[in-house]
């Protein structure tokens, strides 16, 4: 389960700095160069996630896996399908704004600083979340849980000062559509980190090389008996 984890934990990179590449995406920032990099990422996400669900079948079709270690692995199962819905929710934005793009139009830079600003809480959750189920950090998890709140606040906030602008033809009403599937994205993406979280209060954490090598002796100890 070592390799598993340390796949996951690739898996999570790539989807974190999809997260944190979003500041340049709704600002059009880096062209062309920047959304291939941003597509290469996406796919990378997509065929980690699709070995890293096969392989974790596998193990339970083999039925070598004790009842302990059927939890952790179904759990490991649960994050990375997380980790990829919130890599899913990026490319919903990043297509967002690219259609925004597309068609002209343009935020206003306070929209686009309160879209940073929700952006940085997601990255947050997401770091923390994942920094929890590595570590199996229930204090850690908890946090995550209850900071979730602050993505709420802000997405009825910003979504308040949006329709202000608009009203007062700071802001174009066509975008109307788009900003709220923005911040929509980024509510799930904040409802997916607690779901992580929620996985290490249950009792899933990464797996260590030393654990995993202890493990392995204490069955060839107990094969020898």
């Amino acid at each position: 389960m070592y390799l598993v984890s340390e796949e996951m934990k690739r898996l999570a990179n790539y989807s974190e700095m999809m997260v944190s590449a979003l500041k340049d995406s709704i600002s059009g920032v880096g062209g062309s160069y920047a959304r291939q990099q941003y597509d290469n990422a996406y796919q990378t996400v997509k065929e980690l996630q699709e070995c890293i669900s096969i392989y974790i079948t596998k193990l339970f079709s083999s039925g070598m896996l004790t009842e302990q270690q059927s939890e952790q692995t179904a759990g490991f199962l649960f994050v990375t399908n997380n980790i990829d819905r919130i890599a899913d929710r990026c490319a919903d934005i990043a297509a967002a704004s690219d259609d925004m793009q597309l068609h002209g139009k343009e935020l206003s830079d306070k929209a686009v600083a309160e879209l940073r600003q929700c952006i940085e809480i997601a990255q947050n959750l997401f770091t923390e979340s994942m920094d929890s189920v590595i570590n199996g950090d229930s204090a850690e998890a908890e946090i995550v849980i209850k900071n979730r709140g602050k993505m709420r606040k802000a997405q009825k906030k910003n979504t308040k000062a949006h329709l202000n602008c608009v009203e007062k033809k700071i802001c174009d009403p066509a975008l109307t559509q788009a900003y709220s599937s923005i911040l929509y994205n980024l509510d799930r993406v904040a409802d997916n980190c607690v779901s992580i979280a929620e996985e290490t209060m249950d009792g899933v954490v990464f797996v260590k090389l030393e654990e995993e090598q202890m493990e392995e002796m204490k069955l060839e100890l107990e094969a020898a008996v």
